[in-house]
């Protein structure tokens, strides 16, 4: 019954929401494929915040993009704002998912548990403004987004030496590519400006993915 109220919201929607939706359906999928490749291979290695970083970092990339599929389903405007709240807060679990991955597997000490903590602090602060301001003061989220995705400079020295090559340049090539796709986030004007958004959000995720695979 579920499904069939989806599809029957799927064929209301404008063109652009069902670009949305096939976009992060797409790349769920391909997501559900590589998800447990890579939790195996973590499993294999034997450590044990390795596991709990990169499961809690899958984890997250669900959240993420099954509840964006949701949100560009939706076709009651009551409906719609209460899951583009979730949506929005689902991209601060993604970064904070991510973090949660790279520092348990390359900076697993208390300094790095100590900047992980932080860094969850103001995500949490995020979804509280998520949660109070949904729709209001969205340079303020866009900004938020960056800052948390960029923190990683602050424990340059301390991270970047304990990742091999592929590694290092899969994580910055995927922050490069979240970044750029801002620049379409926020282009409200283009038509399937967030479609486009979608195809960076997606490659900035798969080349995460790697990068831990790549270290495993």
């Amino acid at each position: 019954m579920i499904l069939n109220v989806l599809l029957d919201n799927y064929i209301k929607i404008s063109s652009e929401e069902k670009a949305n939706v096939v976009s992060h359906v797409i790349a769920l999928l391909i997501l559900l494929g590589c998800i447990p490749i890579l939790l195996f291979k973590a499993i294999s290695l034997g450590s044990t915040s390795s596991i709990v970083g990169i499961g809690i970092f899958s984890l997250m990339i669900l959240f993420c993009y099954a509840s964006s599929v949701r949100y560009h389903l939706a076709n009651d405007s009551s409906d719609k704002y209460q899951w583009r709240r979730i949506d929005h807060i689902c991209i601060y679990l993604l970064i904070g998912g991510s973090y949660t991955g790279y520092i348990l597997r390359f900076m697993d000490t208390p300094e790095g548990h100590m900047f992980l903590g932080f860094h969850w602090l103001i995500i949490i602060l995020g979804i509280f403004k998520k949660i109070w301001f949904t729709g209001r003061f969205e340079i303020i989220s866009v900004l938020s987004y960056l800052f948390l995705g960029w923190m990683v400079v602050f424990i340059y020295d301390d991270i970047v030496p304990q990742m091999n090559d592929v590694t290092y340049n899969l994580l910055w090539i995927g922050g490069l590519i979240y970044s750029f796709g801002v620049i379409f986030y926020t282009w409200n004007k283009l038509r399937y400006n967030h479609f486009i958004w979608h195809i960076f959000v997606f490659g900035g995720t798969f080349c995460h993915v790697l990068s831990l695979w790549s270290s495993l």
